[in-house]
């Protein structure tokens, strides 16, 4: 998959999912598991945290949990189940401003 493709896919992603508009900044992460999964730093440029509309958020009686976004503090994310764990030293050394 080309650049563009694999942008344009996280950018659906994030709408789709979280409500809102981003701007994908960098790669972080390549983690080699059933495939390559790829984790990227992104800006949010627009729209709303928390208001995604994908079936996991829309279906109350799915009765697999829940699924609620929320903010965390990097301080926090060696507490969490962050998946995978490996990110939480490249999260924890960003520099934000």
């Amino acid at each position: 998959m080309n650049k563009g493709k694999v942008l344009n896919r996280q950018r659906f992603e994030a709408s789709e999912e979280l409500g809102v508009v981003i701007r994908v900044k960098s790669l972080l992460y390549t983690l080699q598991w059933e495939g390559n999964q790829y984790f990227y730093l992104a800006e949010i440029i627009g729209g709303t945290f928390g208001k995604g509309n994908v079936e996991e958020f829309m279906d109350h009686k799915r009765n697999r949990g829940t699924y609620e976004p929320v903010w965390v503090t990097v301080n926090s994310l060696a507490r969490l189940d962050v998946r995978p764990k490996e990110l939480v030293p490249i999260l924890e050394g960003l520099v934000y401003v």
